[in-house]
């Protein structure tokens, strides 16, 4: 249950904005901000993270564990106009 009060879900999983805090390991300080999902074998959760500016994805099995660990945090959900710019950043790495 710890798991499901710590992860701020919509009835399709994560909310885009969303923005979760790193607590340790090789992103620690890092907040990944959400983006999307895509599936191919695996759910997997793609992130922009700042201060990097960098395009992260996450397996899904991956990033609940973090939760359950302590790891990742939700931190808050970021305001729409940051969440465009958020967005185009993401856009423009993936190119």
């Amino acid at each position: 249950m710890k798991l499901l009060n710590s992860l701020k879900f919509t009835k399709n999983g994560l909310k885009k904005g969303q923005c979760y805090a790193i607590h340790h390991g090789d992103y620690a300080g890092q907040m990944f901000i959400y983006i999307n999902s895509s599936k191919n074998s695996e759910i997997v959760y793609n992130f922009l993270s700042i201060p990097v500016m960098k395009n992260i994805s996450v397996k899904e099995s991956d990033f609940n564990r973090g939760i359950e660990k302590g790891i990742v945090r939700f931190a808050n959900n970021i305001p729409k106009n940051i969440l465009k710019l958020v967005e185009k950043q993401y856009k423009h790495n993936d190119k």
